[in-house]
């Protein structure tokens, strides 16, 4: 898709479109800063927006990748998102192990949900790959959202991104097969432990 095909900001070119291109349009859009008060009290104007925004279109055509505006609708939602899926974790987690025997067959519905949730947690660690950082050249003077995704990369796997990986890993999983892998190798294939 050529973003030079539409512009974003003009509403009165959706109707010429192909609906392939309306959906990719609505997509892209989702990741641009959106014009409210609180972006407004940000970058000060529409037009600091819409600069913003132009800048961030613009390296996606330079770098052949989608960084996604951490002001943006779809950063926005999708941090409520994992917002939710940590609290039902909370919630959820301590039942969990109290409630349900690993010979029950119960649990099966929470064992889905983890994994969805594990998946869930895998696929923010990509979106914070994808993410501009706000305010990270103060060395250079310049309050300005970095757009390479290199200097994302390095920035986010200075710290964050080993805080997530390790809470993101599925340690259950590894040891189920671990034990598994022990019952398989020593014949000891009985459910008594």
């Amino acid at each position: 898709m050529n973003l030079h095909d539409f512009d974003l900001e003009d509403e009165r070119s959706i109707s010429q479109l192909p609906f392939h291109k309306k959906i990719a349009r609505k997509f892209y859009k989702n990741l641009l800063i959106p014009i409210n008060d609180f972006t407004l009290k940000i970058y000060g104007s529409k037009f600091g927006i819409q600069g913003e925004n132009k800048e961030l279109m613009e390296s996606w055509q330079t770098q052949n990748t989608l960084i996604i505006h951490p002001l943006s609708n779809f950063r926005t939602l999708w941090d409520l998102f994992m917002i939710f899926m940590l609290l039902v974790q909370m919630i959820f987690l301590p039942i969990s192990l109290v409630m349900f025997n690993e010979k029950d067959n119960s649990n099966l519905t929470f064992t889905i949900f983890n994994l969805v949730t594990d998946a869930a947690f895998f696929f923010d660690i990509y979106i914070n790959l994808r993410t501009g950082i706000a305010g990270v050249l103060q060395k250079q003077g310049s309050n300005k959202l970095v757009h390479d995704v290199v200097e994302i990369r390095s920035s986010y796997m200075k710290f964050w991104f080993w805080l997530d990986l390790i809470s993101t890993i599925p340690f259950e999983v590894f040891a189920a097969l671990g034990i598994l892998m022990y019952k398989l190798l020593t014949g000891d294939v009985s459910d008594e432990n």
